[in-house]
């Protein structure tokens, strides 16, 4: 189960175990890839063959069980990875490419990691959000780095664990919400600290697990 994340946000998500996805709520960026922006009180099947969804607010971005990313919802940024950026919604599924394991979104950018472990990023940039050291916003996938094993995005700034329990982070700083004891904005991704397992950021603070 998903809920979507930062501004925006009214919708959910589920998955069942042969890889129906379902969504309800909030629809008027067409974020639940229905293909029409009303909004559902009830659960509406989106599609088959899913392995993970993960919600941004106004688009969504999601997996299917070959591998394959899609994404739909509102693309004013480029958060859809669609190589445009415009004032229009995508109300369903757009295929963005193949080979990918996990996904986060917020609002205005996404994080994906392919089975080989790299990291690729794309929308809005103005923090440094996306981790490619400019602030220029991307409208398709970018290669961030490697050897990623998880990533979150928060709602300016992005999080990345790597196979080897190392902890990452780069985007907004201005809350320290970065925790590499400074405020200030970094726009490739710095090391915070070792043996980490989890992370998760929004709204300007972020929390983490260890393995112990």
């Amino acid at each position: 189960i998903a809920a979507g994340r930062g501004w925006g946000t009214g919708t959910s998500f589920a998955l069942t175990a042969d890889g129906a996805l379902w969504g309800w709520g909030a629809n008027m960026s067409g974020e639940l890839g229905i293909g029409t922006l009303i909004d559902r009180t009830t659960p509406v099947l989106i599609g088959t063959a899913y392995a993970a969804v993960a919600p941004g607010g106004t688009h969504t971005v999601a997996i299917k069980t070959d591998g394959s990313l899609w994404t739909w919802g509102a693309n004013h940024e480029g958060q859809l990875g669609t190589g445009t950026a415009d004032n229009f919604v995508v109300p369903r599924p757009v295929k963005i490419g193949d080979g990918y394991r996990t996904a986060s979104a917020n609002n205005r950018h996404s994080l994906a990691i392919k089975t080989d472990g790299s990291l690729w990023a794309w929308g809005a940039n103005e923090y440094g959000q996306l981790g490619d050291g400019t602030k220029i916003s991307r409208f398709v996938p970018v290669k961030i780095g490697t050897g990623f094993a998880d990533v979150v995005a928060g709602e300016l700034n992005s999080f990345g664990i790597k196979t080897d329990g190392s902890l990452w982070a780069w985007g907004s700083n201005g809350t320290w919400a970065l925790g590499d004891g400074t405020n200030v904005d970094r726009l490739e991704a710095v090391q915070i600290g070792t043996g980490y397992s989890a992370v998760s950021s929004n709204s300007g603070r972020s929390v983490a697990l260890k393995t112990d």
